[in-house]
């Protein structure tokens, strides 16, 4: 016979399943001038959007958003488990924003370029690149585009004015309009 405590536990839900059924997280690399996005043309209709993706089951939302980051600048599958422990402990977002059931973790350009760097340690190559990438730079640039050999979900990075943009609905997300919206407007630009 179950305890009352274990018949609770069981049929409450647990924190993680708590978070709405489609959370998604990413992260979100900024100077306060510029920002980092990705083209992603595997979209029913294809446009620029942020980096990250779903909360897979067993995740929070910073796990997944660091193994979105590592899935979609590199394309590297799976993630590592020891890597991305490591990074969950080393790495401090400045903030975390949620947009509906989208958790943003906001980090400068200079935390991007220490978390490359830290994977680079583990000697993991990237179909992307021909020497891994440690630098913004080096992401953006050397970024290989074979679709070929391999259908990345985000083929090319750009870097943009951390502005609400006129730009048509078309070249940005919804998602990612509304993200730089609300980061905006409570970021003050240096």
């Amino acid at each position: 016979m179950l305890s009352f405590y274990t018949l609770l536990h069981n049929i409450l839900p647990s924190k993680k399943e708590v978070r709405p059924i489609n959370s998604s997280a990413g992260c979100f690399f900024t100077d306060g001038k510029l920002y980092l996005a990705g083209y992603q043309p595997k979209k029913k209709n294809p446009y620029i959007s942020g980096i990250g993706g779903h909360v897979e089951v067993g995740e929070d939302e910073f796990e997944a958003a660091l193994r979105e980051l590592i899935e979609e600048l590199l394309e590297i599958h799976p993630v590592p488990k020891d890597l991305l422990k490591e990074l969950l402990a080393k790495c401090v977002p400045k903030r975390r924003v949620c947009n509906n059931s989208y958790t943003i973790f906001e980090f400068s350009f200079n935390n991007l370029e220490l978390i490359l760097k830290h994977i680079e340690t583990h000697k993991i190559q990237s179909p992307l690149y021909n020497t891994f990438p440690t630098t913004i730079s080096d992401l953006v640039f050397q970024r290989l585009i074979r679709p070929a050999l391999i259908d990345p979900e985000i083929t090319h990075l750009v870097v943009l004015p951390f502005v609400d943009h006129p730009l048509h609905n078309e070249l940005l997300s919804p998602c990612l309009r509304s993200d730089v919206h609300i980061l905006r407007s409570s970021t003050p630009l240096e």
